[in-house]
């Protein structure tokens, strides 16, 4: 009878060793070991989340290979901008559907005549589509105002994409240009 039980043992250990020698990788992809090697360094935030490692919780995520090199999550200009402009929605990075519903708030400068220009463009800096965010209440001013904007996304794009929030700037002076940019990913 121990014997039976012996060779039971040996052949369930046998097939466990034999699962995980098989099923390494997936593994590894599943539950990544902190101080594992990384066959091939990452280039860009994404492929190192990817590969498992932390990530730091600050604004953008940062995340830090062993050796020490980072790479920061692309939000766009939005920390430069928060003085001039807010979006609330949609969010950096966000994955959203069509319409997009864009809120926020803007300082008065960035209005002319209530409104200003708002467009997507794709990974090639080829506008999609764009609208006009409207000022939702006095423009006239230098402090705050909530705006709204929709943009229709034909149905045939979704991937990656760049918001533009662009300062109305009836003037023609390039000088007087800015812009909010924020990536986004559409899902159609």
């Amino acid at each position: 009878m121990k014997n039976k039980n012996f060779i039971f043992a040996y052949i369930v250990i046998l097939l466990l060793i034999a699962a995980v020698v098989i099923y390494r990788d997936q593994l590894l992809k599943d539950f990544p070991i902190k101080n594992r090697p990384i066959e091939k360094l990452p280039n860009s935030f994404n492929e190192c989340i990817a590969t498992g490692l932390p990530v730091q919780e600050t604004y953008p995520r940062i995340c830090v290979l062993p050796n020490g090199q980072s790479f920061s999550e692309d939000i766009g200009n939005e920390l430069e901008k928060i003085d001039l402009i807010r979006v609330d929605s949609p969010r950096p990075n966000s994955n959203i559907k069509n319409p997009i519903v864009i809120t926020g708030k803007a300082r008065g400068l960035w209005f002319f005549e209530a409104s200003f220009p708002v467009s997507l463009v794709d990974e090639n800096n080829l506008e999609v589509t764009s609208s006009t965010a409207q000022a939702q209440g006095n423009w006239m001013t230098e402090e705050f105002v909530d705006f709204t904007a929709n943009l229709i996304i034909p149905n045939s794009f979704s991937g990656k994409a760049t918001l533009i929030l662009k300062k109305d700037n009836p003037s023609g002076d390039s000088s007087k240009d800015d812009e909010l940019i924020i990536p986004v990913n559409i899902f159609n």
